[in-house]
């Protein structure tokens, strides 16, 4: 359940934002783990029966069971059982469609006249926490994840701090906890604000929080439009770092994408690419769940794997191709690389071993597998069966992945992903 969803606009990264990130990737190089278990890609705790492959939707195309019911369908025909969120009188519906859904605690309370809208409500934490609590117990259990906010900072106070979001915080876990102690409370941070996140512990938010909510658009275009792959693959370790040094105790709890898109203009095939890109990254360093954003066009432009006519994008077919192949819950193997140069993840998938791999961007290369193996095509869901293959920066997926891939895949998986070159022994960074 939630109350309000905000638009999302997330199609462009500036030069200085690019810069950024790839500056935190190789600061973070520069740190040594705290303990191989505490940041490895294995060590994340999935919560029982969730599947990594969700959906989400916007305030327009969420809004009723009518507007569900335009794409909700088309979600479940390929596989996909977990919503991000809904309101009450959605959860009858998105039940007998076989779809888990969680909650969103977002927005000033009703009633609440010492809180402007568009801020967080510390002036009047008692109506908060009455608000939460009558929502929880409207919920009737059905929802166990509640997601405290939508991508702080985004939609709070012009001058509000990660204290005050620690106080709502800390409120809504008391009163959710106190109607159903089950449940699971998500912190939250716009984009990958591991920084955010820290100062909302430190302020008082430690231990009152079972998972945490990350939103990374900027960061998926960072691979996606500039080779950054890396950077992508650290975020999991990035938090679990920064965990292990101020709430150890935390230090594996489930990280969530409940939102991560990109947009199909100018390239429908690009955003099909980034799709694969994100889940096959991101179930690899542990993501719980990744709730694709999003399921139809609503209202921030041409996000959905279905268009506003309803007409599947490549996306949804990559979707597809990747439930079906990899199924609900695939198992992370480990990775290669092929030819020395292109990128591979392997998996334990539904039936047998799949391997996702795509060549690193503008570049293409002559692949070998020793034998012929079956090649699917998530775009279209084609196949081909072939003992090389030109590789390009558009993943594919190898099925029946050969002994030999999945042992070195095996091999490597608990060692640091050498693309971007090691930076252990390195005194300084400078980018320019």
């Amino acid at each position: 359940m939630r109350t309000i969803t905000p638009v999302r606009v997330r199609q462009f990264l500036s030069p200085a934002l690019i810069t950024l990130v790839a500056l935190l990737v190789a600061l973070y190089a520069l740190t040594p783990p705290a303990t191989a278990r505490a940041i490895g890609h294995q060590v994340q705790t999935p919560f029982a029966g969730i599947s990594p492959f969700g959906i989400g939707g916007d305030y327009h195309t969420g809004l009723t069971v009518q507007a569900l019911s335009q794409w909700i369908p088309q979600m479940q025909a390929i596989g996909i059982h977990v919503m991000r969120c809904c309101y009450a009188n959605e959860m009858a519906y998105l039940t007998a469609h076989r779809m888990q859904f969680g909650g969103l605690l977002y927005g000033v309370p009703p009633g609440d006249t010492k809180d402007r809208p568009g801020t967080l409500p510390v002036n009047n934490l008692r109506a908060w926490s009455q608000w939460v609590t009558r929502t929880v117990r409207a919920a009737h259990g059905k929802v166990k994840y509640w997601e405290v906010w939508n991508e702080p900072p985004n939609g709070t106070g012009r001058h509000q701090t990660p204290a005050d979001y620690a106080k709502i915080l800390i409120a809504a876990y008391n009163a959710a906890k106190a109607v159903d102690p089950h449940c699971k409370i998500g912190m939250a941070a716009k984009s990958v604000d591991v920084s955010y996140l820290e100062q909302v512990i430190k302020a008082g938010g430690k231990n009152h929080f079972n998972y945490i909510t990350l939103h990374p658009y900027e960061v998926l275009g960072c691979a996606v439009d500039h080779g950054q792959d890396a950077v992508y693959m650290h975020m999991v370790p990035t938090v679990r770092k920064m965990l292990a040094a101020i709430d150890p105790a935390q230090v594996n709890v489930p990280v969530w994408l409940t939102e991560v898109g990109y947009n199909s203009v100018p390239s429908p095939a690009r955003q099909a690419d980034a799709l694969v890109q994100a889940y096959a990254m991101g179930i690899a360093q542990g993501i719980t769940c990744i709730n694709w954003f999003e399921g139809m066009d609503g209202d921030s432009g041409p996000m959905g794997v279905l268009t506003a006519k309803l007409t599947p994008r490549p996306a949804y077919t990559a979707m597809a191709q990747m439930i079906k192949y990899m199924g609900q819950h695939p198992v992370y193997l480990g990775w290669v690389l092929l030819a020395g140069k292109d990128y591979g993840f392997v998996f334990q998938g539904a039936h047998t071993t799949v391997l996702s791999a795509w060549a690193p961007l503008h570049t293409t290369n002559p692949v070998r597998f020793g034998r012929a193996v079956e090649i699917v095509h998530p775009l279209t869901g084609a196949t081909t069966k072939a003992r090389s293959f030109s590789l390009g920066s558009t993943p594919i997926l190898v099925v029946h992945v050969p002994g030999a891939v999945v042992r070195e895949a095996r091999k490597n998986k608990f060692k640091p992903l050498p693309w971007e070159g090691s930076y252990a022994r390195a005194k300084s960074v400078s980018i320019t």
